[in-house]
C-alpha cells in the first residue's frame, strides 16, 4: 500500500438569522386544542404536517407556565421554569430537556415569521399529559400529576427514553436533510436548487444560496444525499455538535483525528496520510461515512463548518490523479464566491456582488501561474495584483488579492485562506466586489485566485 502525505500551499498578501423554506400542510379542518378542558386559542391556528401538530411556540410555552428566549442567530427557542429548561432549534430534529439530547419527530420552522413547534413535545418535556382525539381533531392537554423535573424512576426511564430515541436518530441532519435521504426528500424541504455544480466526486452539489445565512451543499449520486457541506448556525447534531463548538467536543463524541484514508480508487489501494493539524479533523462516523470538521484557530479551534461524505464516495476517489475540466473550475469559483459570501453573512457583514472584470483578472493570474509553474502575486513580468487589475479596466479605492494553491476543491482553498490572517482579513473585508479565478497545471494542482476591490 503506498503512502503519501498532502499539504497546503498558501501566499499572504499583506492588505487583508434564520427564516426557513416552507413546505407546510394545512388540514382541510382546524385542529383545536384544549387544555385542561378549556378551548385555547394561539395567535395564528396550529398546523399539521406529517401527523405532528405544530403551534406557535410563544403561545404554547406561556401557556405551560414557561418564560421563553429566541435566539434569532441560530433559531433557537428555550423555555425556562425554574431549574427546568427545554430547548428547540428550526431546522433540526434534535431538541434538549435539561441539557439532554432529545430525538423530535418533526422539527420546529417558521411560517410567515411565526415559529411553529412540535406541540407533544413540548406538552410532554414540561410534565403534561397529552392526547390525539383524531375525530374531533382535538389536541387534549392535561396538568402534570408529578413533579416535571422527574425523579426516581421517572426520571430514569426518561433518560433510557431519550437514548433509545438518539439511537434511531441520524447522527447529523442539516435543515431537514441527511445523508442516505432521497432526492425528493430534499426538493420537497429545501426547494429547487439554485445551480448544479460538478464535484471532482462525479456527484452533483446542489447549491442553496438564496439565503446565505442557511447556506448549505447537497451532494446528489443516483437519486440520493451522498455529501453535505454548510458553515449555517441553522443545525446542530444528536449529540449536541454544532457551530462554534469546541474541538474537545468533537473528539469527545467522535474520537481523534484520522491519520490516514485508504482510497482504494487510486489504481490500487493508497493510504493518504494527514499531518494533526489544527484547522481539519477527520472521522469516520457509523462507518458509513466521514466527517471532515473545519476548525476556527482565531476562535480557539471551535467548529466553523462541517462536510460530511458517504464512505464509499470518499473511498473510490483518485487523490494521485484528481479530475480537471473546464466544468469543475467554473464550479469552484462560484463555490469560492458562495463560501465568501456565506461566512460575511454569518459575521454581520454585507455580501460581495460578483465582479466580471475582476473574475477575469482572476482566472488569468490563476491559469499563469498553473501554466509557467510559479506561485506569486507578482507575475513573471512583475505586474503586482492591481496593475493586473487595472489591465481589465477597473478603477478602484481599495483593492486587495487571495491566491492558493493544491487544495482538492473550493471548501479546503476557503477554509484554510480563513485560517491565514492576511486572507481571512481579505474575505471580510469592507471591499464590495469580488471576482474568482481557477485553473489546473499539467498535474491536476488547482490554483485559486479571489480579487477584491471597491470601485
Amino acid at each position: 500500500m503506498r503512502k503519501i502525505s498532502l499539504f497546503l500551499l498558501l501566499a499572504f498578501l499583506s492588505l487583508a438569522l434564520v427564516p426557513f423554506m416552507i413546505t407546510s400542510v394545512f388540514a382541510e379542518r382546524p385542529i383545536f386544542v384544549k387544555i385542561d378542558g378549556q378551548l385555547e386559542n394561539f395567535s395564528k391556528d396550529p398546523i399539521l404536517e406529517n401527523g405532528t401538530t405544530l403551534i406557535p411556540f410563544r403561545g404554547i410555552f406561556g401557556r405551560l407556565g414557561y418564560s421563553v428566549e429566541w435566539d434569532t442567530n441560530g433559531g433557537i427557542v428555550t423555555g425556562t421554569k425554574g431549574n427546568h429548561t427545554i430547548r428547540l432549534q428550526a431546522g433540526s430534529k434534535v431538541g434538549a430537556i435539561d441539557g439532554l439530547p432529545r430525538f423530535l419527530t418533526a422539527p420546529p420552522k417558521i411560517v410567515d415569521g411565526t415559529t411553529y413547534v412540535p406541540l407533544r413535545f413540548v406538552s410532554e418535556a414540561a410534565g403534561w399529559k397529552v392526547q390525539w382525539l383524531s375525530a374531533e381533531r382535538t389536541v387534549m392537554i392535561d396538568s402534570p400529576v408529578t413533579s416535571q423535573s422527574g425523579s426516581g424512576a421517572g426520571q430514569a426511564d426518561s433518560k433510557a427514553q431519550a437514548q433509545t430515541q438518539l439511537k434511531e436518530a441520524p447522527a447529523f441532519e442539516f435543515q431537514g436533510i441527511s445523508l442516505g435521504d432521497e432526492e425528493r426528500d430534499v426538493l420537497q424541504k429545501l426547494g429547487k436548487p439554485a445551480r448544479k455544480d460538478l464535484s471532482e466526486y462525479g456527484f452533483q452539489w446542489y447549491i442553496y444560496n438564496s439565503d446565505y445565512a442557511k447556506y448549505i451543499q447537497v451532494g446528489m449520486k443516483d437519486g440520493r444525499v451522498v455529501a453535505v457541506y454548510t458553515n449555517s448556525l441553522a443545525w446542530t447534531s444528536r449529540d449536541g455538535i454544532h457551530i462554534g463548538s469546541p474541538r474537545s467536543d468533537i473528539v469527545k463524541v467522535f474520537g481523534n483525528s484520522l491519520d490516514s484514508i485508504v482510497y482504494a480508487g487510486a489504481g490500487g489501494k493508497v493510504e493518504l496520510m494527514f499531518s494533526d493539524t489544527n484547522e481539519i479533523g477527520r472521522n469516520l462516523i457509523d462507518n458509513r461515512y466521514y466527517g471532515f470538521f473545519f476548525y476556527d484557530i482565531e476562535k480557539n479551534q471551535t467548529l466553523t463548518s462541517i462536510m460530511l461524505i458517504d464512505k464509499d464516495v470518499e473511498s473510490m476517489f483518485n487523490p494521485l490523479n484528481p479530475p480537471a475540466g473546464s466544468e469543475l473550475t467554473a464550479s469552484y469559483e462560484k463555490e469560492i464566491f458562495d463560501l465568501s459570501n456565506a461566512i460575511r453573512t454569518r459575521m454581520g457583514k454585507p455580501a460581495f456582488r460578483w465582479d466580471d472584470q475582476a473574475a477575469t483578472a482572476a482566472r488569468k493570474h490563476s491559469r499563469d501561474m498553473a501554466v509557467n509553474h510559479y506561485f506569486e502575486h507578482n507575475d513573471l513580468q512583475g505586474n503586482d495584483p492591481f496593475v493586473r487589475m487595472e489591465k481589465e479596466g477597473l478603477a478602484f479605492s481599495m483593492a486587495a488579492e487571495n491566491i492558493a494553491a493544491g487544495q482538492r476543491n473550493a471548501i479546503f482553498a476557503h477554509e484554510a485562506w480563513m485560517n491565514s490572517s492576511g486572507h481571512r482579513k481579505n474575505i471580510l473585508s469592507a471591499n464590495e466586489r469580488l471576482g474568482v479565478g481557477t485553473a489546473y497545471d499539467d498535474k491536476h494542482r488547482m490554483f485559486y485566485t479571489q480579487d477584491f476591490y471597491t470601485p
